[in-house]
């Protein structure tokens, strides 16, 4: 199956952008974590909100380029799809962390983070991009 050219730009945009958010999530996480003192399900959280409007900017503006009249309503439809990604996600990251302990490692070691906020944020990343297509930025 060949994906049209435009579909391509966006998937690889997307992509990128993604990349960012997830720069923005792992650093916001292991620094509320390991330098604040915060829970590392706590500090998730945080980061996951602020790394999501960082994305819903350069998704809006360079991905899908909308012109939305509403950009309320459409942010109200991206964060929608995009904590959906989000449970998967987190329930990925909690599941990680709770193992970790049986494999012999600390929770809020930098490996066991990072893997957490990997495994987390690939497996949402398909939801969210199929989310974003159909669902918000539909023009």
């Amino acid at each position: 199956m060949q994906l049209d050219a435009k579909l391509q730009r966006r998937l690889l945009t997307f992509a990128g952008v993604g990349a960012l958010g997830f720069v923005v999530d792992f650093s916001l996480t292991w620094s509320l974590t390991r330098l604040a003192g915060l829970h590392p399900l706590i500090s998730r959280i945080i980061a996951m909100m602020v790394a999501m409007s960082v994305t819903y900017l350069l998704n809006r503006s360079f991905t899908f380029q909308s012109k939305a009249a509403s950009r309320g309503r459409e942010m109200l439809r991206y964060f929608a799809v995009n904590i959906s990604g989000a449970l998967v996600n987190y329930g990925i990251f909690s599941l990680i962390l709770a193992l970790a302990p049986l494999a012999g490692f600390a929770p809020t070691s930098t490996l066991v983070l990072g893997a957490a906020v990997v495994a987390g944020s690939g497996t949402a990343m398909s939801l969210n991009f199929l989310g974003s297509h159909f669902l918000v930025f539909t023009r």
